[in-house]
């Protein structure tokens, strides 16, 4: 994941736009790995690891409507997760993650099933992302390698 977290790192710094991140499923694993690269103190601003559906009220702001009719492994909770982070860390960018790592699921919310959004200044973009893989840990790193690549393709455009 280095690889792309650091060309996602170069491209911050070239366009000087600063990143938040809030993840849920992932666990941190992106915000941990965006750490590891030399300089990313200059374009990430921090992260929240909102595990939790009340962390997710309380502090990130998710609405507990959204909450109770989505659920937290939805497109419309990582909406709201890159919005409310975005403006709370002042940053121009956002990645939010929340999914079902596994190793469990149902048929609404199956083991790899995982929803990524961007907020980029006003607007917000949101991915859903289908892992095949009932492996934890794989599952937490895979969508923040994803998620790192969305942001790449998007910044490239």
């Amino acid at each position: 994941m280095n690889i792309v977290t650091k060309e996602l790192v170069d491209l911050l710094k070239e366009k000087k736009l600063k990143l938040s991140v809030c993840e849920s499923a992932s666990c941190g694993a992106l915000a941990s790995s965006i750490g590891e690269i030399p300089g990313a103190s200059s374009v990430f601003v921090g992260g929240i690891v909102s595990y939790t559906n009340n962390i997710k009220e309380k502090v990130v702001g998710v609405s507990k409507k959204t909450l109770e009719e989505h659920g937290a492994i939805s497109a419309q909770a990582a909406y709201e997760m890159c919005q409310k982070t975005n403006l709370l860390m002042n940053s121009d960018l956002c990645i939010s993650i929340t999914g079902n790592a596994g190793p469990s699921g149902d048929e609404s919310k199956p083991v790899g099933l995982f929803y990524v959004g961007i907020a980029i200044m006003d607007v917000v973009l949101v991915k859903e992302y289908q892992i095949d893989s009932t492996n934890r840990d794989y599952n937490r790193f895979k969508i923040a390698l994803e998620a790192s690549q969305y942001l790449i393709e998007i910044l490239k455009k």
